[in-house]
């Protein structure tokens, strides 16, 4: 069973989707500089991050992160990775990806009992 897709509240799964999105475009690194030095009074870790987008909609984490044209990057590359992150979002994508998490841990649970 797929999660509910909720946008009052970023699930464990919802923010791994969205950590592999960024890794995967090599822009971790930017976004997270880029949302620090916009939030200087967010502590720097996760769980202060979680919260901070807890109050957001998952799929304006990008947009709502900082102020594009500000970064060292522009506007237009910002925008692209937001375009492209809520096309995958909103498309079975995301469904596929938790879907692959159950079976990976099924897998893990599996080979354990076996040993």
């Amino acid at each position: 069973m797929a999660e509910i897709l909720s946008d009052n509240c970023i699930t464990k799964n919802q923010f791994a989707f969205f950590f592999r999105f960024l890794k995967e475009n090599k822009c971790a690194h930017e976004f997270f500089k880029n949302f620090f030095e916009r939030h200087k009074y967010i502590e720097y870790n996760e769980l202060a991050f979680r919260n901070y987008f807890n109050q957001l909609r998952l799929r304006s984490i990008i947009d709502s992160a900082f102020s594009w044209r500000d970064t060292r990057q522009g506007h237009e590359y910002w925008e692209k990775l937001d375009y492209y992150y809520n096309e995958l979002y909103s498309t079975k994508t995301y469904e596929k990806y938790i879907e692959l998490r159950k079976l990976i841990y099924l897998q893990s649970k599996n080979e354990k009992k076996s040993d």
